[in-house]
């Protein structure tokens, strides 16, 4: 896998969340409740779906595989007008990336 850096635009993004650690990985199951429920979000800008991880502060200053953090499947959206019930919303704001 390649990794590459952009400079993107803000995005609003809507979506599902998990709070886990990497010890306690959900991944699957946050993407499987993701995938069955995707097609409830309008507004979508393309087919594109993102992953993402919000780290609280400090979340790397004390490591452990056991710290929480929550995990995102996200797909892009031109506005917020519709948030299907139980899903969330994210600006992620513009930058590099």
């Amino acid at each position: 896998m390649e990794f590459r850096f952009e400079c993107i635009f803000e995005k609003k993004l809507i979506g599902l969340k998990l709070n886990m650690s990497l010890s306690s990985n959900r991944t699957f199951e946050l993407w499987q409740k993701f995938m069955l429920r995707r097609n409830e979000i309008q507004n979508q800008v393309n087919s594109s779906l993102y992953s993402l991880q919000n780290y609280p502060p400090n979340y790397f200053s004390n490591f452990s595989p056991d710290n929480k953090f929550d995990k995102w499947a996200l797909a892009e959206v031109e506005n917020f007008d519709f948030v299907p019930n139980g899903m969330f919303t994210f600006n992620l704001p513009a930058g590099n990336y």
